[in-house]
């Protein structure tokens, strides 16, 4: 599939830093916090993420649709955070699907209707490739989860609020040892293949 250059709507720059966005967030900014202070790299991603930097011209930018109250995000992106972190040339930038209508319409139009959308640039600003909501890995045990619960979306319809945000919260507390026990390891594999490609 082609993509849209989502350079010509947006400015990299002017994007919220992760740290930006952590002290801006409503929701679950304490989760990303603890979520990044646990992400670790293993040192053959660290390699692999170095040696794509290289690849595409010594910068990597990765700019992350989200919104406040997405538990994948409070997953994912402390991990690319930690990429940040540690790999030189590697620059995150992160926006609320709602801040930017437009990107939001072009990616969903796209197939990109979940978040995070996770978007890689190069050094010259050509897009590398996309990632969405979470890896394949977690998809079966998100799926088992939800088995018999009710959906927050149609919760919230129905102004049963507390019960859907209840409900969120524990779906997120579930998910952390998920991502710390081997979920970040699948996020990883499937970045560095984006970067690869």
């Amino acid at each position: 599939m082609t993509h849209t250059r989502l350079f010509d709507l947006i400015e990299f720059e002017s994007l919220m830093t992760p740290d930006d966005y952590a002290a801006d967030m409503t929701k679950n900014a304490e989760v990303v916090r603890e979520m990044h202070d646990s992400a670790i790299l293993t040192e053959e991603e660290q390699s692999a993420f170095a040696a794509a930097v290289q690849h595409h011209g010594g910068t990597v930018y990765a700019a992350a649709m989200t919104a406040d109250f997405c538990g994948d995000s409070a997953m994912n992106l402390p991990l690319l955070y930690r990429i940040a972190d540690e790999v030189e040339g590697v620059e995150v930038r992160v926006f609320r699907q709602d801040d930017q209508p437009a990107i939001k319409a072009r990616l969903a139009a796209e197939g990109y209707k979940r978040i995070p959308v996770i978007v890689f640039f190069d050094a010259d600003g050509e897009e590398i490739g996309r990632f969405m909501e979470r890896p394949k890995a977690a998809r079966p045990r998100v799926k088992e989860w939800w088995t018999g619960k009710p959906d927050p979306a149609v919760l919230a319809m129905a102004r049963k609020t507390d019960q859907a945000e209840a409900l969120a919260k524990t779906f997120i507390e579930d998910m952390k040892p998920w991502y710390k026990d081997g979920l970040w390891r699948e996020s990883a594999a499937e970045w560095i293949r984006i970067l690869r490609e």
